[in-house]
């Protein structure tokens, strides 16, 4: 087997029930680049998400022939296009077909005439247009998320607004690489460590391939907004399952992502959380402050029959929106661009600052994430899609999001109930060690 073939199975193995030919294309878009292929293939199906237009089939049929057992298989590739409003997504189904099996990346493409065509398009997946909800009972019945309205006291809203706008205009857009050209955020953002006694993180944090040098301690507003947060996300967490990846036992904040959005027009696309340092089912507990914003959510697809409709939460000022277990595994979460603002605010204006309240666990520092070839950390990242790989993670490089698309290719299965043992194994040896010296 090619190692070309080699990373097309893994790539197989991470999208388990997206076609081969798809995910073959994006790694010979990616030139053979593990990352950027999985990345090329996410980016596709989701601008076919995101635009309102129909996703078309291509007029020709693509053939590989397989010389071990000279059959022919097809498989129809969709095309996203402008058009109308409404959405459609089609694809033709697989019926009769023998499921695909690549034996050399050599072997032949044929392009047959159109009457050859026999295929059966399948029913076409209704998307609804965006579902806006206001307020928290429907929040809680159509998301994994809690809408907390006015969940600090006012003065304290109010007075933590104040000095973060004023931090605000120190902070960095981020920038990274993507398909070989450097991408810049719209809006500004920084990151804070607690500075409460036992809580504090002081281990290295790379976020998009790159090392975090400016972190800063939490402003003491921020310290008295995370103990109040924490308390509440605790008590709303007393009824809910837990799965035996979270965290099982208190939830304590220790550090924060900040965003700064300074009008419409700024907001950030499509994404989940990095897990790295989170590790798997993160809670995070979002809080708003100054102008209201839509905050729009969209699950990820089990398949291809189940409808995709976006939802959209109204998160005015002084707003918390907890995200449970398994939102960032299941769903992805934007801050879309707009015309208009719903509401200005007297003190911010145009501006809204988001503050990300996260626990970074100590199983999942520096110490325990792995290195690839390119000296950096990996990124922690679930499976999204069905298959028999859902439910797992893996690590990866991701040095391509700051070295100009160039990475190592590195890939890493996590076990996620042995990461759980060696820690716990490490803490109670280090615990009786100090009992040791104490005797």
């Amino acid at each position: 087997m090619s190692k070309r073939e080699n990373k097309l199975d893994q790539l197989s193995a991470l999208f388990e029930s997206a076609s081969k030919v798809k995910l073959l294309d994006s790694l010979q878009r990616a030139k053979g680049n593990m990352e950027q292929a999985a990345n090329i293939y996410l980016e596709e199906t989701e601008k076919c998400l995101e635009k309102k237009v129909p996703l078309r089939q291509t007029k020709l049929e693509l053939f590989f022939h397989d010389t071990s057992n000279s059959e022919t298989l097809k498989s129809i590739q969709g095309d996203c296009h402008a058009g109308s409003k409404e959405q459609s997504l089609t694809e033709a189904s697989r019926e009769g077909q023998i499921p695909l099996k690549i034996t050399s990346l050599n072997e032949i493409l044929k392009w047959p005439p159109l009457s050859a065509s026999k295929t059966k398009a399948k029913p076409k997946r209704n998307v609804r247009p965006v579902l806006r909800l206001y307020h928290a009972h429907d929040v809680a019945e159509r998301t994994q998320c809690t809408l907390i309205h006015d969940v600090l006291p006012k003065d304290l809203a109010n007075s933590l607004l104040k000095v973060m706008l004023e931090e605000s205009e120190t902070w960095q857009r981020n920038q990274w690489w993507l398909f070989e050209r450097m991408v810049t955020s719209s809006h500004t953002a920084s990151f804070y460590t607690s500075t409460e006694e036992n809580k504090t993180y002081d281990g290295e944090v790379y976020y998009n391939g790159k090392k975090t040098e400016s972190a800063r301690a939490f402003l003491p507003e921020m310290e008295i907004a995370r103990r109040a947060i924490r308390d509440i996300v605790n008590e709303k967490r007393k009824g809910r399952d837990r799965h035996e990846f979270e965290i099982q036992e208190y939830w304590n904040p220790n550090v924060a992502v900040a965003n700064c959005y300074s009008n419409s027009r700024e907001g950030v696309g499509w994404h989940s959380d990095e897990l790295t340092y989170l590790g798997p089912r993160p809670i995070i507990g979002s809080l708003s402050l100054g102008a209201t914003r839509q905050f729009r959510l969209r699950q990820i697809q089990e398949s291809d029959e189940k409808s995709s409709r976006i939802i959209s939460i109204t998160l005015p000022h002084n707003s918390l929106l907890i995200m449970w277990p398994p939102t960032q595994e299941l769903w992805k979460h934007e801050v879309c661009p707009q015309n208009v603002l719903d509401h200005l605010h007297p003190i911010a204006g145009s501006k809204r600052i988001n503050i990300t309240f996260r626990e970074f666990r100590e199983e999942y520092t520096d110490e325990w994430t792995p290195k690839c070839s390119c000296g950096i950390p990996c990124v922690l990242k679930p499976v999204m899609r069905s298959g028999p790989n859902n439910g797992r993670y893996f690590y990866m490089c991701y040095a391509g999001r700051a070295r100009e698309g160039q990475n190592c290719g590195f890939f890493e299965w996590l076990d996620v109930s042995k990461r759980q043992n060696d820690y716990e194994r490490k803490r109670l040896n280090l615990l009786q060690k100090q009992k040791n010296k104490s005797i």
